[in-house]
C-alpha cells in the first residue's frame, strides 16, 4: 500500500494505514485468544483507545460477562471494514493476493467479501520474463478488486417454490 502513496503521503492516509495495520494484527490475534490481557501483551504498540473501539465494534460480551467473543458476523464486519479502508488507501483498486496473505483468508472467501462491499473482481494481466521452451514471456493474471461508481452488490438468488 505504501508504494502507491508517493513520496509525501497525506497525514490522514498514514493514520489510516497505521489503523489498518492494528486491525489486521488484532484480527489475526483474535483467532487465537479474545482475552484482552493476552492481546495487549502480544500487541503492546496498539493504543488503548484503538483496542477499546475494536472490542466495542467487533466483539460482543458473553452472558457471564467475563470474556468478549468474536462471532462470525463480527469477523465479516471486521474484514469488510479492513477492505474498505484498504481500498480507500489504494485509490479504489486493490490486489487480492496481498491482502489475502495479510488476513490469512482463502481466495474464495476473499472474493466473496470484496463482492459483498460492491467491488468487481477483474484480471490484471502482467508479463513475467521466463525461459520456457523458447518462449520469452508468459501471461500471468492477477486478480484485482475494483470499486466503481455506482457499486454493484450481489443479489440473492430466489428459490422456486415447490407445488
Amino acid at each position: 500500500m505504501i508504494s502507491r502513496m508517493g513520496s509525501n503521503p497525506p497525514t490522514q492516509d498514514l493514520q489510516i494505514l497505521v489503523y489498518v495495520a492494528c486491525l489486521i494484527s488484532l484480527f489475526r490475534q483474535m483467532t487465537r485468544s479474545t482475552e484482552r490481557r493476552r492481546i495487549e501483551e502480544y500487541n503492546p504498540s496498539i493504543p488503548s483507545i484503538v483496542l477499546d473501539g475494536f472490542y466495542e465494534r467487533f466483539t460482543e460480551s458473553t452472558r457471564s460477562g467475563q470474556q468478549p467473543v468474536m462471532t462470525s458476523a463480527h469477523q465479516v464486519k471486521l474484514i469488510s471494514h479492513i477492505l474498505v479502508l484498504c481500498l480507500r488507501l489504494e485509490h479504489w483498486t486493490m490486489d487480492l493476493h496481498r491482502i489475502r496473505e495479510d488476513l490469512g483468508v482463502d481466495d474464495m472467501r476473499m472474493k466473496t467479501h470484496f463482492e459483498a462491499i460492491g467491488c468487481r473482481i477483474k484480471r490484471k494481466p502482467s508479463t513475467h520474463s521466463s525461459v520456457n521452451e523458447g518462449h520469452s514471456t508468459t501471461e500471468h493474471a492477477e486478480k484485482v478488486a475494483v470499486l466503481e461508481c455506482p457499486p454493484t452488490f450481489p443479489t440473492s438468488k430466489m428459490r422456486k417454490r415447490r407445488k
